[in-house]
């Protein structure tokens, strides 16, 4: 460092004789004594400051931030928690900005090493879950002993779930007790750790039942085959109150294990619990058994099926909702003539949501060979999704004229709801064949609310049936447009007196009310009065005074 005073030389060592001999010359004057020592003052100031620069933090970009924290540093309740703004945005900004994130990250972690209150590095600890890192592990760390921060420190440590995180919970199962103990082993299982069975597992030999329920639980989250084999030993030996929690930590592990395909370790679990006085934990058992052996799943399906233990076809039944694999698909499709009755219904009843030819095969077939209403309701109800137009002819014929109602509402709903290419083409086919048409297939075109079906509802209207002639008509009253008003018209003209005239009636007038232009709805009426004779007229006469025509 440079002194601007000249008389500095003084002290330069390469004449250090001759500037002494100069200083003492100097010096012996009283007034440049003054200047000496004047000078010597400047240049120490001027030395100083240029310490305190370098030494001195770089001021802050972000004034607001820096009396954010401050004023952060002294939460407490009832505080305004509008004043921490701007941290929220930096944390925001954080999460593309590197820079920001290291710098918040660190001003956090001061926090938490400082003297704040206990309610700011709660604070600290919710917003390190989402820019913290493993530089904050140590500060975190040291809060877990802390009853008061013991939880907000594992939230945090579980947020980051780094590698250090997780290590530090396990070094701090060792060194923490009570409810801080529970709370890690708790925080441990939420983060999956691995490394962490051994060490939970020792806790089985402790005698606190709350800390034996959080060990439990926190192995059947990991579900490594260690922590299987800890729980098999505990289940024995665990006291009765905690049975329970034991089978379920069991099972999670064991569902875990069938996720990492370690299917002889999750077998092992469930064999084990197969024989369970609880139906429930004998029903999971068996459906873990049934994923575990992806080779022989599907026998032991259908063996679910065939069982008389109707938790046991639940079970099967559900598994067969969740089969995807065509070739699975059909080999429950074939196996149905083999099952009981009990076991066909509840195969059909979760096949039905899966389109497969096998499906509507083997319904078909059940159709025609059943005579148990049941079997055949559940039949159709499957065909819904896998049936094909061939289908129609059948199903209108059941839904006409099966003597069971619940097989005819089957069939019946099934014609409404078959969604196969095709299906309206053959039901406007069977329309337009009065000899075997029936009110059902009329009924059940009306459902499908399909446009083309509009002109089958007009042939159906020239039936001599009567049933069908008012399905028709209370078809064409929703369905019928403006450009079949006058073909409606016509047919009113022919209608008997009576119920069927009123249906007419009602749909002449609904399909002249689509029509735009109001002065022209009584068109198609009067021009079906020219050609009706005096009988047709007087049916058409009440429709066309109804629409101001008369």
């Amino acid at each position: 460092m440079c002194c601007p005073f000249r008389f500095v030389t003084v002290i330069h060592p390469r004449n250090h004789t001759a500037n002494l001999r100069q200083t003492r010359s100097a010096t012996r004057s009283p007034r440049r004594r003054i200047m000496v020592f004047t000078g010597l003052c400047i240049c120490l100031m001027v030395g100083l400051t240029q310490h305190n620069l370098l030494a001195a933090p770089p001021p802050s970009l972000d004034p607001a931030l820096d009396q954010a924290f401050q004023t952060l540093a002294n939460l407490e309740l009832g505080q305004d928690l509008g004043v921490f703004q701007s941290i929220g945005q930096a944390v925001s900004r954080s999460h593309t900005d590197g820079k920001v994130r290291t710098d918040i990250e660190r001003r956090f972690v001061d926090l938490l090493q400082g003297n704040a209150t206990d309610l700011a590095k709660e604070y600290a600890c919710r917003q390190l879950t989402l820019v913290g890192s493993d530089a904050s592990i140590p500060a975190l760390s040291r809060l877990l002993a802390n009853p008061k921060l013991s939880h907000m420190a594992r939230y945090a440590m579980e947020g980051i779930g780094s590698r250090a995180a997780s290590k530090s919970l396990r070094d701090a199962v060792k060194t923490t007790n009570g409810k801080q103990r529970i709370g890690i082993v708790i925080s441990l299982g939420r983060m999956a750790d691995p490394n962490a069975v051994a060490s939970i597992a020792e806790l089985l030999d402790e005698k606190s039942p709350e800390l034996l329920a959080a060990a439990v639980i926190a192995l059947g989250r990991i579900g490594t085959v260690g922590a299987t084999e800890a729980l098999s030993s505990f289940a024995g030996k665990a006291p009765e109150t905690l049975k329970s929690t034991v089978v379920n930590a069991q099972l999670q592990a064991a569902e875990i294990l069938c996720r990492q395909r370690e299917y002889q370790a999750a077998r092992t679990v469930y064999e084990s619990l197969r024989s369970a006085s609880s139906v429930r934990v004998r029903a999971a058992a068996f459906r873990g058994l049934i994923r575990a052996n992806p080779a022989g799943s599907l026998a032991m399906i259908v063996t679910g099926l065939a069982a008389k233990d109707n938790w046991k076809r639940a079970v099967a039944a559900d598994c067969v909702v969740a089969l995807k694999a065509s070739e699975e698909i059909s080999a429950i499709a074939s196996s149905l003539p083999t099952l009981p009755v009990s076991g066909r219904i509840a195969a059909l009843a979760s096949l039905k949501n899966h389109s497969h030819p096998a499906i509507r095969d083997a319904s078909l077939k059940l159709l025609g060979r059943s005579t148990d209403a049941r079997v055949r309701t559940a039949a159709l109800e499957a065909i819904v999704a896998s049936g094909t137009a061939q289908d129609v002819t059948i199903l209108a014929d059941l839904a006409s004229t099966s003597e069971d109602s619940k097989v005819r509402q089957a069939a019946f709903r099934t014609l409404c709801l078959m969604p196969a290419s095709g299906t309206d083409k053959a039901i406007l086919v069977l329309m337009n064949q009065s000899k075997t048409l029936s009110p059902v297939v009329v009924q059940a075109a009306l459902a499908r609310r399909q446009p083309n079906f509009v002109s089958g509802f007009l042939q159906a209207a020239k039936s001599s049936d009567k049933a069908i002639q008012l399905a028709a008509f209370k078809a064409l009253e929703i369905m019928a447009t403006a450009k079949d008003a006058e073909a409606l018209a016509e047919l009113l003209a022919t209608t008997a007196p009576g119920d069927l005239r009123e249906a007419a009636g009602r749909a002449v007038w609904m399909a002249c009310q689509k029509i735009t232009d109001p002065t022209k709805r009584a068109a198609p009426l009067a021009a079906a009065m020219k050609k009706a004779d005096a009988a047709g007229q007087c049916a058409i006469l009440p429709s066309l005074a109804r629409l101001g025509g008369g």
